[in-house]
């Protein structure tokens, strides 16, 4: 789960808001259980061109960025 994910539940908890930390939870493991959207500490993979040449792809750790993650989370709320 994203660290920042985590606090803002932790932070829901503590002001007695279980009903919005739930749904924050919820919404982060929509977007975990997809697995379409993970970050390099989650063990995302992309492929990325080489500088050598455009065509020859490398592996690249992370197919997503933090902000990328944390907008499908905010999506899934609405």
């Amino acid at each position: 789960m994203c660290y920042c994910d985590l606090s803002s539940i932790l932070i829901c908890l503590n002001y007695s808001l279980d009903h919005i930390a739930n749904k924050i939870a919820s919404a982060t493991f929509q977007v975990l259980n997809a697995g379409r959207i993970k970050t390099a500490d989650m063990g995302g993979k992309s492929l990325t061109p080489t500088s050598e040449s455009p065509i020859s792809l490398t592996p690249r750790a992370g197919s997503s960025t933090t902000s990328e993650f944390t907008a499908a989370v905010i999506k899934n709320l609405e």
